[in-house]
């Protein structure tokens, strides 16, 4: 039998067996996983936004970067 001595593997057998018994906490994990990538999604986005703007202001210099 393998022996735990950090509290990181009790965490973890934790979290697997309230997975595997709990259909709640896979519904919740999965809602957190879906908010994640929301997040990470819109981020990316911005990113994406703001490195276009700042080339369009690189290229032409004249242009203001709009407020928002």
């Amino acid at each position: 039998m393998m022996k735990l001595k950090s509290p990181l593997g009790y965490a973890l057998i934790t979290v697997a067996v309230a997975f595997s018994l709990l259909p709640e906490t896979r519904k919740a994990a999965r809602q957190l996983a879906v908010k994640g990538t929301e997040v990470i999604l819109d981020l990316v986005d911005q990113a994406k936004s703001s490195t276009s703007m700042l080339s369009k202001f690189v290229q032409d210099p004249s242009t203001k970067p709009r407020q928002e």
